[in-house]
């Protein structure tokens, strides 16, 4: 009886505090939230409890404890994702990680290391998001000589414009790009369809950054087609790159 209330208890704690982290991941559209990472977090406790509740003493936790993050290696390599050149998930994939490894400390019975362990992960992904943003513009800023500024043109159901417009203005700040201006219009052709005009500005590589704002774009909101122009140096032809 004193087994079964003490394997409750730790794999409570691991599920409660797995689903904390993984609520920072669901709130940031992470590709494994809170289901996710509350799930990881109790088959880890329950795993390291294996020894205890089989009697099975010569079975370290330890060796249990290894086997679990062997297994972690691979489902966070199922939440990293290639779109072109970028890369997605390693995040998600780290912070699976770290779910496995407060549920191995649950389920070793040290709930204040897996308590602290919590508030380290969720520090690491809240509190350093705005650091890493601003010091990835500083870096760019400083290293990439003048600014550019992009045109962009996207078209995509009318019924879903303000979504687009919303993730425009969330992914552009992610992408270390400034929004300038934004506008929508019909398309008399196709009723049914409406077109958001948006310039931004960039330093560097900007057209690589406009890529990537615009395939991310493609994958979350239905986008119809696009095209973008570079506006921002007078020796430049000013020259579309569609994509339907």
């Amino acid at each position: 009886m004193e087994n079964l209330l003490s394997a409750s208890v730790a794999t409570g704690l691991a599920a409660l505090l797995g689903g904390t982290i993984g609520l920072e991941r669901q709130w940031h559209q992470g590709l494994a939230g809170l289901r996710t990472n509350a799930l990881v977090a109790t088959a880890a406790s329950a795993f390291v409890r294996l020894p205890i509740a089989a009697g099975a003493g010569d079975l370290h936790p330890a060796n249990l404890a290894g086997s679990v993050i062997s297994g972690i290696g691979f489902l966070g390599a199922g939440v990293i994702l290639r779109e072109g050149m970028n890369v997605r998930g390693l995040n998600t994939a780290a912070t699976l990680w770290c779910s496995a490894a407060v549920g191995v400390y649950t389920g070793s019975d040290l709930f204040a290391i897996a308590c602290g362990l919590t508030a380290v992960i969720l520090a690491i992904n809240i509190a350093l998001r705005p650091v890493i943003s601003q010091l990835n513009r500083l870096s760019l800023r400083f290293s990439a000589g003048p600014p550019a500024a992009v045109q962009v043109s996207l078209d995509c159901p009318a019924s879903d414009l303000v979504g687009v417009r919303s993730l425009i203005i969330a992914r552009t700040h992610k992408a270390a790009l400034q929004l300038r201006t934004m506008r929508a219009e019909p398309i008399a052709e196709r009723p049914e369809e409406a077109r958001l005009h948006f310039e931004v500005l960039g330093f560097g590589r900007v057209e690589q950054a406009v890529e990537r704002l615009l395939t991310s774009l493609d994958g979350e909101a239905n986008v119809c087609s696009f095209a973008w122009a570079r506006t921002g140096s007078p020796d430049t032809d000013i020259a579309l790159h569609p994509s339907a």
